[in-house]
């Protein structure tokens, strides 16, 4: 397992970090269109950045206002080392101190992870950037 860290990041002066890695990750490897993946959101969300031992950001995730995980991404070198759990392990305990309950819209493909975390489904399969995805929550 790589040696991660994560850190509490302001989209102001963390913009060019974590928005390469959501480039990258949903833009280019997963067809996002990209003006879906910039909303209103960014500026006054809670935003992580994961590193590894030589400090590249390598993972990222935001929380917004209403109590939205999202915006979880991590680039393919360090998928399976255990990074998005760090970062969901992270914002999830920022979470809990403004909100008794957390949601996220989780791609159908990695709905397992987020129940491993705790989560739980609700509702129906819709489509979001031209990918499946459901409701999940989480409540303390």
């Amino acid at each position: 397992m790589t040696k991660i860290r994560t850190e509490l990041v302001q989209w102001q002066t963390h913009r060019d970090q974590l928005s390469q890695i959501r480039l990258t990750v949903f833009v280019e490897e997963q067809a996002v269109p990209i003006d879906e993946e910039w909303d209103q959101w960014d500026e006054s969300s809670w935003h992580w950045l994961a590193y590894d031992e030589s400090n590249h950001s390598v993972g990222t995730a935001r929380l917004t206002p209403q109590g939205q995980i999202g915006r979880m991404a991590v680039v393919k070198e360090y998928r399976g080392e255990g990074v998005g759990a760090q970062l969901l392990e992270s914002v999830v305990s920022e979470a809990r101190i403004h909100f008794q309950t957390v949601f996220l819209h989780a791609q159908i493909r990695v709905i397992e992870f987020y129940q491993r975390a705790g989560f739980e489904l609700m509702g129906p399969v819709f489509d979001e950037a031209g990918i499946a995805h459901q409701k999940m929550t989480l409540k303390y």
